[in-house]
């Protein structure tokens, strides 16, 4: 209706296709092609809600759990998928 809010929350907006399903997050991404463990990915997230403002690709990075050809490609799946 005009004049309703919509309540969707911006993330969930951006985890969105043009088809209504959700993009596969880039830590799935990662645990998928072995590029990392789960373990890894929630150890990224914990840091990220504690206030680290960096993407995930950069704290992955930086606590050595990926290398920048791992980044690349989940960064090519995407531009395949686009």
């Amino acid at each position: 209706m005009v004049g309703e809010v919509d309540s969707t929350p911006a993330r969930e907006v951006f985890d969105m296709t043009d088809q209504g399903q959700a993009k596969e997050k880039i830590g799935e991404f990662l645990v998928k092609i072995g590029a990392m463990k789960q373990w890894q990915v929630e150890d990224i997230l914990k840091v990220q809600k504690s206030g680290d403002l960096r993407m995930f690709g950069e704290v992955a990075i930086s606590l050595g759990y990926i290398d920048d050809a791992a980044l690349m490609k989940y960064v090519e799946s995407k531009s395949k998928s686009a």
